[in-house]
């Protein structure tokens, strides 16, 4: 019995003293152990994206979103929007936008359209991780074009145009930053162009919920001097995520004017 007790005692020890060794050599691996086996990967925080502000990862998905004024009298709107973005590669993915529909009040009596189509490119250029630090960010550019099959005259403003903008999304810890900046250029007379500034500061407050605050800074471009029509929409919104589903809605409310409007998205990772 003892010479069995023995033998099991110089086992352990062989096996022991090369897993420290192991451990010792390769920060990596033991924080990752560490993480592995202290906190599910379940309960860690994550990115989530704000209702109005475009990932700037390449990772495969569908959404829909829409906004609808939280005034039901004659000539306030509903909105409805669908979009996927397509991995092609590591860097690069597809984002196509299907037709915006847009509904004035009162539904079946005002006026409706089916809004431009529209898909392009997008490519991150950047990315960062810190796992000790528990940080990460991702960096993109994307161009896209749309087009207006069928114009209509009670919605001025809209018409076929493109977009060039620069995409931002960082995390620390249980806070994160997410941004689109860039311009919508108009391609026709009827688009109104106009430079945009989307930021959002959000709040983890477990795997599943998020709190998160955008703030959109919209300047029209004036046609006749070439000036700024500027204003300010903020969106406070809660979201949740479970099985790569998002559920997430906010209230819209410009700080200058009176009335608001429902926000939501509801999204689908695809892989």
């Amino acid at each position: 019995m003892a010479f069995q007790v023995n033998r099991l005692n110089r086992f352990a020890r062989s096996l022991f003293f090369p897993c420290m060794v192991l451990m010792a050599v390769s920060p990596v691996f033991a924080q990752d152990s560490m993480e592995i086996s202290s906190t599910p990967s379940q309960d860690r925080p994550t990115l989530t994206r704000a209702i109005n502000i475009d990932e700037a990862s390449v990772s495969s998905s569908i959404y829909v979103s829409g906004s609808i004024e939280n005034n039901f009298s004659q000539g306030h709107q509903i909105s409805l929007e669908g979009e996927g973005v397509f991995r092609l590669a590591r860097d690069w993915g597809l984002d196509v936008v299907f037709p915006q529909v847009t509904l004035d009040d009162p539904i079946g009596q005002g006026a409706a359209m089916l809004g431009p189509i529209g898909g392009g490119f997008r490519y991150v250029f950047a990315r960062f991780r810190n796992r000790m630090a528990d940080s990460a960010g991702v960096f993109s550019l994307e161009a896209q074009g749309f087009y207006w099959a069928t114009p209509n005259s009670q919605f001025p403003g809209e018409g076929s145009n493109y977009v060039l903008q620069g995409l931002a999304g960082m995390r620390f810890g249980h806070w994160t930053v997410q941004g689109n900046y860039g311009y919508n250029g108009a391609i026709d007379q009827a688009y109104q162009s106009n430079w945009f500034a989307f930021s959002s500061l959000g709040y983890a407050l477990a795997a599943h919920w998020a709190l998160q605050i955008e703030a959109d800074y919209t300047g029209d471009v004036l046609p006749s001097d070439g000036g700024l029509d500027s204003q300010w929409v903020l969106v406070p919104q809660l979201g949740f995520k479970t099985d790569g589903w998002l559920f997430e809605a906010g209230e819209a409310f410009n700080p200058s004017q009176a009335g608001s409007s429902t926000d939501f998205i509801i999204q689908k990772n695809l892989f």
